[in-house]
């Protein structure tokens, strides 16, 4: 639609119950009298060009169920008092919103989402909001909030908080919400152990902790549904749970910097549907897992910056689907498998380690130039690749066919 403001006379339609005009091209502001739409139930008039604050006037209506204005260009505060008691969600997202949360907002028993995320809103979620009974869904994302988690979620399907200042521990209560299907409040300043009420929650799929100070343990058992688990740069210690192999339907792992020490478990390698496996920046030892039990599916794969040792198994140029590899900075020794040289990778890097004798053929072209460096005892057959080219006496490095 051409551009033009919503006309005031539209609140006078005192039956209307149910007023959408979404992508429409609106500006200006709402009109203060929008709240005398007393039969109002749906009001949606997101993804526009409106300016100005939300008055208070628009959560007026008894009736009120649908409260959509996300990305328009509203700004100033939320309306501290709201008297539409009957509302099931609100999304207020991507705005420029400022202050704090509504401490009103904690008596909407009905309520069932509230999105928040992209604005500039700061201060402390009231406590009286993780008391509402019917809340499932909370997203307040890239704001300035702080202060800690209300205590007492107890009914939710998702929160997502990251991006803000939260600070303490997560909410003991969440270690009780079976509903719980998502947890993302990575980039906080949030800390304590995570209670195993959580890692083990009944429909829980993704759990995204990571740039927070989280601490202690992985679980032996983590949920069955937990398909994504991202704990980077957190500080998780101890050694990797022989009871990995439960992890049954994990597809993303990551635990980059972290405190993690001893070897990497062979009952890791067995999880069937593995795609990407970051254990970087840790302080794992000892040789790498010497049979690969599963990771038909794996193609990411980092453990850059540990104390690994060791030789490279010839069981990793049977990873068909593998098209990252990242093992510098340990202490790995030996051949490079010429079975490596048949993957399709995208990225290698065997740089700082120990590695001897020639690299396999395929590697010797330029895109490989920086995945040896720091070897001092291995080769190449053309000198362009940064390290040394090998003597006439060393042997190249070739494989006849591809492992089945």
């Amino acid at each position: 639609m051409t551009a033009a403001e919503l006309p005031s006379s539209f609140t006078e339609l005192k039956k209307l119950k149910f007023l959408w005009i979404t992508v429409s091209n609106l500006t200006g502001e709402i009109p203060d009298t929008i709240g005398e739409m007393e039969a109002l139930v749906h009001l949606d008039l997101s993804i526009n060009n409106l300016i100005g604050k939300i008055l208070s006037s628009l959560f007026m209506p008894k009736n009120l169920s649908i409260v959509y204005l996300f990305r328009n260009q509203l700004s100033g505060e939320i309306p501290r008092v709201v008297e539409a008691l009957n509302i099931d969600v609100i999304d207020l997202s991507d705005n420029k919103l400022t202050g704090s949360l509504p401490d009103d907002f904690g008596r909407l028993r009905n309520i069932t989402g509230l999105s928040l995320f992209f604005n500039q809103l700061s201060g402390e979620i009231p406590d009286s909001i993780g008391r509402l009974p019917s809340l499932m869904v909370l997203k307040s994302v890239h704001q300035n909030l702080s202060g800690t988690l209300p205590p007492d979620f107890g009914q939710l399907v998702g929160v997502v908080a990251f991006n803000n200042h939260l600070i303490g521990e997560l909410p003991k209560s969440l270690g009780n919400c079976n509903g719980l299907k998502i947890v993302i409040v990575y980039n906080n300043r949030l800390s304590g152990d995570i209670l195993s009420g959580l890692w083990t929650s009944l429909n829980l799929s993704v759990l995204i902790l990571s740039d927070n100070s989280f601490t202690g343990e992985l679980p032996q058992r983590v949920a069955t549904n937990l398909s994504r688990l991202e704990i980077n740069n957190d500080k998780f210690f101890g050694t990797s749970p022989a009871g990995v192999s439960s992890w049954r339907n994990l597809v993303i792992f990551k635990a980059s910097n972290n405190l993690f020490i001893g070897t990497i478990p062979q009952e890791l390698t067995s999880l069937p549907y593995l795609k990407t496996l970051f254990l970087d920046q840790n302080r794992l030892s000892d040789s790498l897992p010497p049979d690969i039990i599963s990771w038909k599916t794996l193609n990411t794969l980092n453990l850059h910056q540990n104390k690994i040792s060791g030789l490279i198994p010839q069981q990793f140029g049977n990873l068909a689907s593998l098209t990252e590899l990242d093992l510098s900075e340990n202490q790995i020794s030996g051949l490079i498998p010429p079975q490596l040289g048949l993957l399709r990778l995208t990225l290698l890097n065997l740089s700082s380690n120990l590695l001897t004798g020639r690299i396999p053929i395929q590697f010797e072209n330029d895109a490989y130039a920086n995945s040896f460096l720091n070897n001092l005892v291995l080769c190449a057959g053309k000198p362009t690749l940064n390290i040394r080219k090998c003597d006439s006496q060393v042997e190249p490095l070739k494989s006849s066919k591809h492992p089945s």
